[in-house]
């Protein structure tokens, strides 16, 4: 008695991309398609080759963890052997080294409003976004890089990077105390 197996295993995988470069953090949704495609079971399993570099998830989503290179598989589960990969390189992002404000002292009257401006360097930092606060919000205001003086006194107005490299720059606000002017009023009666 022969006994003949109908089963079709899969000859071919085609993943969707070759190479991928990412930045630490970021994610990928691969895709791979296993051929022929009347194979009896084409389900795939995702493996990577460096957890620390990039991991995968059951259904292809690549998470960059850490600088490096590293292969993402499918691999057919019908144990034909069959398999493709990708190579991902994950490169560190670019982090903030300085920032220089446009001002680093101001004097101000109560009410009056100045805009500072933060140069974010290196050029080609990843994330140039920024917070801005007061240290005396009594003196002096912050919103965006508008400072608006509040009452005398002086505080510093910081600047700090937001892509946790925690670099900062501060301004000196100093508020000047309101001119006062002495009135002398004679009254009919010759009184002051």
């Amino acid at each position: 008695i022969t006994v003949k197996s109908n089963i079709v295993y899969v000859t071919n995988v085609n993943m969707s991309l070759s190479a991928a470069t990412m930045e630490v953090g970021e994610t990928l949704q691969l895709s791979a398609t296993s051929y022929p495609l009347n194979a009896t079971n084409r389900s795939l399993n995702w493996t990577t080759e460096n957890y620390s570099v990039a991991s995968v998830s059951a259904g292809g989503v690549v998470t960059a963890r850490g600088a490096g290179k590293v292969k993402i598989w499918a691999r057919a589960t019908d144990g034909s052997g069959a398999g493709d990969y990708c190579v991902v390189t994950v490169n560190e992002p670019v982090k903030v080294t300085s920032i220089e404000l446009s001002e680093t002292e101001k004097v101000m009257d109560i009410g009056e409003e100045v805009t500072l401006t933060a140069r974010i360097l290196p050029d080609d930092a990843n994330n140039k976004s920024v917070t801005w606060t007061s240290s005396n919000t009594s003196v002096a205001t912050v919103a965006g890089g508008v400072v608006r003086a509040v009452s005398p006194g002086s505080c510093d107005i910081v600047c700090t990077s937001s892509d946790g490299s925690n670099i900062s720059a501060t301004c000196s606000i100093t508020v000047n105390e309101p001119a006062q002017y002495w009135l002398s009023v004679v009254l009919p009666n010759g009184m002051f």
